[in-house]
């Protein structure tokens, strides 16, 4: 009750509170936001759409392959838009790559990586208070694997591309010693390979924890490469074969891409590098118009990177077999 008293002053003001989703879910309203713990959105989806209520929840879209399935029967079966709040496509740099790549001066996409990398420091108290402040919190069990689609949601968004056949193997190092942000997981990164609809192959990492922090995407194609470097966000480098480039254009382009959008000013406000904000206004958009989000946003492309989070995980205790997204 106290957490949700500070919440309500949080948000401004009189606003309605609720301890129990039975009773939040009959309140007159049109949306759900869904940032419940990260493996237990499914189930609260599937009631929302049954009650014919919009969706945008946070991701994954369903903890396990069984989930998936209810999942896209309850969307089938509404009316209601369901859409998957992942926030990092819209990072300057990645819509800078998906606009090249929509521009098809790349050629042929053959592959694209994805790296989501956040290492931590293991005695940073503050952390462990506000993210796992407990001994059964999900972040304390989660394989790297799981957290897919801040790596891999901006290349599929990207490409186009959906993942069909999925393999992965994993980097350990567990952390040592009496310290605040320990876990009962000892990787630090899911090596993880897809082979998509296109033809294409994609390496994503899951959530890392190596070398310095960087979130970094790239994708090529049969003329050339469009890529966001390392630590030196949001600039990109573009690239092509000196034998085939596209008139006007350079071997070699590394440049600081603009957002050309008339909401700039509150892009630039919005958390994670103005994602928030965007995809926000993507779910109202999709609300207001009465559309379903395009891909990789929708609903059978979210439990597409649900899969690879899950069947990526079955592959890593396989010794990186490969197994097919049903």
């Amino acid at each position: 009750d106290e957490e949700l008293q500070k919440t309500k002053v949080a948000v401004g003001g009189d606003v309605a509170v609720y301890r129990d989703f039975d009773a939040f879910i009959e309140h007159d309203m049109d949306a759900v936001i869904l940032a419940n713990f990260f493996n237990e959105h499914a189930p609260y989806a599937i009631r929302c759409l049954e009650k014919g209520l919009h969706v945008y929840s946070e991701c994954i879209s369903n903890g396990t392959m069984a989930e998936g399935v209810e999942l896209i029967r309850a969307f089938e079966k509404s009316n209601a838009v369901y859409m998957l709040a992942e926030n990092y496509p819209q990072m300057l740099f990645n819509r800078e790559i998906k606009r090249v790549c929509d521009g098809g001066t790349l050629g042929k996409v053959l592959y694209a990586e994805g790296e989501y990398n956040h290492p931590g420091d293991p005695n940073d108290v503050q952390f462990k208070k506000d993210y796992n402040y407990f001994a059964q919190h999900w972040r304390n069990y989660l394989p790297r694997t799981y957290y897919i689609t801040h790596s891999m949601g901006p290349i599929m968004w990207a490409t186009g591309a959906t993942p069909k056949r999925v393999t992965a193997f994993a980097s350990c190092a567990p952390i040592e010693g009496d310290v605040p942000t320990a876990s009962f997981d000892g990787d630090r990164a899911a090596i993880v390979t897809t082979q998509n609809d296109d033809g294409s192959i994609f390496r994503v990492t899951g959530c890392a924890a190596f070398g310095g922090h960087h979130n970094s995407y790239r994708v090529c194609g049969t003329k050339g490469s469009i890529e966001n470097l390392r630590g030196m966000a949001p600039q990109v480098m573009l690239r092509y074969n000196a034998w085939e480039l596209p008139e006007g254009a350079t071997e070699i382009d590394l440049y600081t891409p603009d957002w050309n959008d008339p909401d700039k000013e509150l892009i630039e406000k919005s958390g994670h590098g103005g994602g928030d904000y965007l995809t926000a206004r993507m779910f109202r958009d999709c609300v207001c118009k009465g559309v379903q989000p395009e891909h990789p946003f929708n609903v059978y492309a979210a439990v597409a990177m649900s899969s690879v989070a899950i069947l990526g995980h079955r592959s890593m205790l396989a010794g990186g077999k490969a197994i097919d997204i049903p």
